[in-house]
């Protein structure tokens, strides 16, 4: 698989809903079967926890995925009363972003011992890791948070971001949310994705840009500085994978640098 690194040099940040950036779409890959498939970056170290660095970007807008150590857990627990002897913990790829040192602990505290480490690239992914983090059954154990930074309101016959790919059929309010595939979200997921905002599914409109994306609020009270949350559902994580070809452990390995990452205890 071919990796593309994505530059991006911060600004001062400025709320626009216009964008003139280049159209680069999502190329599909092929079907995840072994960890050696994501970044070489993350296999230079599993316990060195590289997706756990902290943000270097002073004053941007809010770009943070939360781990939950209650959702791995409840799914640890549920993994084992299965079959707890059976049950081995993929730990390669930095836990694929979610963290290695935090998932070993957790699983270890719940009687696992068996774990894959990048001492084993080759051996395939164990097919209950998807329900260890909640990706498709279970709970989801990542929530990728983006700031809601603009608020508008266009009219009908009004279209949105690059391309004017979406076009507004009544008078819609669209909130701008600084996440875009800079970050490591898929532009695959523009016109069909989703997200939730105070527990209502909004959908992404438009063309998701480098560093933000837009979203259809119009049934649901938002102001500048709510979050907007991603992949907090089974079915919101399938369409986001699925949108770009893609194994949905992929989406929280994929994400950048400048993503900050957290353990939180409900």
């Amino acid at each position: 698989m071919q990796l593309t690194v994505a530059i991006h040099v911060e600004r001062k940040h400025t709320c626009v809903f216009e964008f003139s950036l280049v159209n680069c779409s999502s190329a599909p890959t092929t079907p995840l079967l072994f960890a050696t498939l994501f970044s070489q970056l993350r296999l230079s170290g599993t316990t060195s926890q590289i997706a756990f660095a902290p943000s270097t970007v002073p004053n941007s807008p809010r770009r943070r995925v939360e781990f939950s150590a209650d959702a791995l857990r409840d799914n640890l627990r549920r993994l084992t009363a299965v079959g707890s002897r059976s049950l081995v913990i993929d730990l390669r790829c930095d836990a694929y972003g979610y963290g290695a040192s935090w998932v070993r602990a957790a699983a270890e505290l719940e009687g696992c011992d068996r774990f894959l480490t990048d001492d084993n690239p080759l051996e395939p992914i164990p097919p209950t890791t998807g329900e260890l983090f909640g990706l498709s059954i279970g709970r989801p154990v990542a929530t990728l948070i983006g700031e809601i930074v603009a608020v508008k309101s266009i009219t009908s016959g009004e279209s949105v971001s690059y391309g004017y790919t979406w076009t507004a059929q009544r008078t819609t309010q669209l909130a701008l949310v600084s996440l875009g595939y800079a970050d490591g979200v898929p532009r695959s997921g523009s016109n069909v994705a989703s997200a939730q905002i105070g527990g209502a599914s909004v959908p992404v409109v438009g063309r998701i840009a480098m560093d933000q994306l837009v979203l259809d609020v119009t049934n649901c009270s938002v102001v500048v500085g709510d979050n907007a949350l991603f992949w907090s559902h089974p079915d919101e994580i399938a369409v986001w994978a699925g949108s770009a070809t893609r194994d949905p452990l992929s989406l929280v390995a994929g994400l950048s640098w400048r993503v900050e990452r957290e353990w939180i205890a409900e």
